[in-house]
C-alpha cells in the first residue's frame, strides 16, 4: 500500500506526518515505523506523527520514535503538527490551535515564522540525585513530557563524550525504569545556551529537542540567574523558552518548516 507522507523539520528534529484523520493508516504498526524512520532504508526521521480527529479540540496527536515506540510528548513534534494542520486547512489565517495527546490537552499557535506550544507541567523536579554520573557544574531531573536528565558542563559542542554518557545512564534501570533523555549544556558568552541531547526512542544525538530546550531552561534558572526568556542554541538553529519563576507556563518558541512531501509503499 501506498502513504502520503510529509517531511518536516522542527530546527533539524525531523519528523514524518500522517494524515490519519480518515484513519487509512491505522494498520501502521511499530515495525513500520520504525523502518520509514531508518535513514538509509526509509524516508529517514526522528519520529513519526500521527495527525488524527479529536472530539473535543482541533485535532488528536500521535507520536511515535524512530525505533517503533510510542511517546507520551514531544515538544518539536507538537510545533512539526501545527504547522501540518494548519497547511491542511482551507483558511490558513487561523493560527492558533487546541490539541490533544495522551489525553492532555495542549495550546500552540503560528506567530511569523515561529511555532509555539504550551509545553506540560513540570513533573519530578530534582527528584533524581546525578551527582553520582560525574563531576558537572550543574545538574538537574525533570519530566518536561518526557524525562530529562541535563548537566552544565563545557565544550559541549565538540568535547564532551555525550555517547557515553547516555549509555552508562540508561543502563542503571533501577534510577530509571523508562530510560531518560541526557542533555550538556553550556552558558555562552553571548548569552544562549549551547545544548546537545541524545534521546531515548531515536538512540542518537537528534538535531533539536524542545523538551530538552525547557529542562535546559528550568537548570539555567536554577543555576546560572536566567529568568523569563531563554534563548538554546541547538545544532539546528535557535528556540526559544519563555516561562514563568515558578515553571507554571512555559512555551516553547523556534522555526518549524515543510521539507518535502511525496509517497512511499509499504
Amino acid at each position: 500500500m501506498k502513504i502520503l507522507f510529509h517531511k518536516y523539520s522542527s530546527t533539524g528534529n525531523d519528523f514524518i506526518l500522517l494524515d490519519n484523520r480518515n484513519k487509512k493508516y491505522d494498520f501502521i504498526q511499530s515495525s513500520i515505523i520504525e523502518n520509514l524512520c531508518h535513514r538509509r532504508f526509509g524516508i529517514g526521521a526522528d519520529g513519526v506523527i500521527f495527525l488524527e480527529k479529536s472530539a473535543k479540540v482541533d485535532y488528536l496527536m500521535r507520536f511515535f520514535n524512530a525505533d517503533g515506540s510510542a511517546a507520551n510528548f514531544c515538544g518539536n513534534g507538537a510545533r512539526a503538527i501545527t504547522h501540518f494542520a494548519n497547511s491542511l486547512q482551507e483558511d490558513i489565517s487561523i493560527n492558533r490551535y487546541t490539541f490533544e495527546i495522551n489525553d492532555r490537552l495542549f495550546k500552540s499557535e503560528i506567530l511569523g515564522d515561529e511555532v509555539i506550544v504550551e509545553m506540560p507541567v513540570i513533573c519530578d523536579l530534582n527528584k533524581i540525585n546525578l551527582k553520582e554520573f560525574g563531576p558537572f557544574l550543574g545538574s538537574l531531573y525533570v519530566d518536561t513530557g518526557v524525562p530529562h536528565a541535563v548537566f552544565i558542563t563545557d565544550a559541549v559542542f565538540y568535547d564532551y563524550d555525550l555517547k557515553s554518557l547516555y549509555k552508562n545512564m540508561n543502563k542503571n534501570h533501577k534510577l530509571f525504569p523508562h530510560g531518560v533523555n541526557v542533555s550538556v549544556m553550556e552558558v555562552m558568552d553571548d548569552g544562549f545556551i549551547a545544548l546537545r541531547t541524545q534521546e531515548r526512542g531515536v538512540e542518537d544525538e537528534t538535531y533539536s529537542c524542545g523538551t530538552a530546550a525547557v529542562a535546559a531552561a528550568i537548570l539555567a534558572c536554577q543555576f546560572g540567574g536566567f529568568h523569563e526568556e531563554i534563548n538554546i542554541q541547538v545544532k539546528g538553529g535557535k528556540l526559544k523558552i519563555l516561562l514563568d519563576k515558578d515553571f507554571k507556563k512555559i512555551k516553547l518558541c523556534g522555526k518549524t518548516e515543510k521539507i518535502f512531501c511525496g509517497e512511499i509503499e509499504v
